[in-house]
């Protein structure tokens, strides 16, 4: 809490961090979809593991599946299928050689039959609630900064979160945003909190001063962090920074409580008009009544974040 409280540039995150974990918005184009072609693309994408396919997966829960002749995964990159004489692929246009340039920095996986493309899956992230004016609100006092694997397809959505000022890096790897963390760590001599969502961001949250890593399952495995973080708790990350510089100040005060009574004691000691048994009980009084004000002080502050159940 003391290094947080120090901390003058925060590093986010995109994916899985600002953005809903394991939710995006499908949208469609092409020739429209019937039950058999819907029932197929269920049975082609059922055994991958790939995270678009697990998407379109739940997006066609409802449908049926049926047994196929063939099936083959190129990892990262598509699925190759044959039923009934038909050979079926899903996949990037890249991997496909279709070239389909519309919207071609958008995520998007094409649906062929017998090399012939019978539509599109267009992926588009749905970002956290509140998650734009936590983020303006931050920026008004701490320089904040972007650092995402993902292409720039949505820098201009983006825009409306950050300020002019703030740093957005796309097509970022591991290294590269723990370098970038680095740099501002020696040239600029920041303070640096990074936000990410865990294995990905592994280095980056390592050398950072504080490193947090959000989770929807609290139990989850999140390496080389500080702090474990509930993703839901996000949106109020501002509200939680104001009340961490809140319990800074109750030390203080603490500790000027602490010397008060010192001062006091002494000056009575010093007189000789404090008798040694009035002085061992008020010794420890002095010590409960600083543990008691920390605590109930602490707790008025963070009960917001508290439980209900």
């Amino acid at each position: 809490l003391e290094r947080i409280s120090k901390i003058n540039h925060i590093v986010f995150d995109k994916t899985g961090t600002l953005t809903e974990n394991n939710k995006m918005e499908i949208t469609y184009e092409g020739e429209l979809l019937n039950n058999a072609n819907k029932v197929l693309l269920k049975s082609i994408v059922k055994n991958s593991n790939h995270p678009l396919s697990r998407l379109l997966y739940d997006e066609f829960k409802e449908n049926e599946t049926v047994i196929l002749q063939n099936w083959e995964e190129d990892l990262g990159k598509g699925l190759v299928a044959s039923y009934k004489n038909d050979i079926y692929k899903l996949g990037s246009n890249k991997w496909l050689n279709k070239n389909d340039l519309s919207e071609d920095n958008k995520t998007k996986v094409l649906f062929v039959k017998n090399n012939e493309v019978i539509g599109k899956f267009i992926f588009k992230n749905i970002y956290r609630k509140g998650i734009q004016d936590m983020i303006r609100l931050i920026s008004n006092e701490i320089k904040t900064s972007l650092l995402s694997g993902d292409s720039d397809s949505e820098r201009a959505k983006l825009s409306t979160f950050f300020r002019e000022n703030s740093i957005m890096l796309f097509n970022q790897n591991p290294e590269e945003k723990l370098n970038f963390i680095n740099n501002f760590q020696q040239n600029k001599k920041d303070s640096i909190m990074m936000i990410g969502d865990g294995l990905n961001d592994a280095g980056a949250l390592h050398v950072s001063d504080v490193g947090i890593a959000l989770s929807d399952n609290i139990n989850s495995f999140s390496p080389s962090c500080d702090v474990i973080m509930k993703s839901s708790l996000l949106k109020d990350f501002n509200t939680i920074l104001h009340k961490i510089n809140q319990s800074k100040k109750i030390i203080y005060v603490s500790l000027f409580i602490s010397l008060l009574y010192n001062i006091t004691g002494l000056l009575f000691a010093v007189t000789g008009n404090l008798n040694p048994l009035v002085a061992a009980i008020l010794m420890p009084l002095s010590s409960i009544s600083v543990v008691l004000f920390t605590t109930i002080s602490t707790n008025s502050i963070f009960n917001t974040f508290r439980p209900k159940n």
